[in-house]
């Protein structure tokens, strides 16, 4: 986002800088389009009329982004908190609720089925088959945990960590 507004403020400098440059720009890329000339010179006199419609399409067509795409930093806050919420306390359920023996093989078998459920979830989304996506999504998670078990284990044996 950040990087969005820098670049709108310097294709603001620039429209009202170099304005003719940037009429040039609008020329260059109408025209690879495969307007006419006459055609393409309607096209840069109605957008250059008015400053944000053509701020809009230099930031779309030249640099090719879009305020849209951007979404609602607090929403994405919330999505991922709960995200790390619920990802992160699968595992530790059995250890809540079971109170003999070991629970570690419970743990393990609740988070690849979670992590079964969720690429079954995004795949139905999606429109692909549900298992694949499960597979693809247990595999992943896997091989993740498999490395930071293994980088824990590394670890472990040195002092201060």
């Amino acid at each position: 986002m950040e990087f969005f507004k820098k670049e709108v403020a310097r294709e603001k400098r620039e429209i009202d800088e170099y304005p003719e440059s940037e009429r040039q720009e609008l020329f260059e890329i109408f025209g690879s389009k495969g307007f006419t000339d006459e055609e393409v010179n309607m096209i840069v006199n109605r957008v250059t009329k008015d400053k944000k419609l053509w701020l809009d399409v230099m930031m779309k067509e030249e640099l090719g982004l879009v305020q849209e795409s951007f979404d609602n930093p607090w929403k994405i806050t919330g999505v991922m908190g709960i995200s790390f919420f619920l990802g992160g306390i699968i595992p530790i359920i059995p250890y809540f609720l079971i109170k003999t023996g070991n629970p570690v093989w419970f743990s393990i078998t609740l988070s690849l089925l979670a992590l079964f459920g969720l690429g079954a979830g995004k795949a139905r989304l999606a429109n692909r088959k549900m298992w694949l996506g499960g597979v693809e999504i247990l595999l992943i998670g896997s091989v993740c945990a498999l490395i930071g078990y293994l980088l824990g284990s590394l670890f472990s044996g040195i002092p201060g960590f």
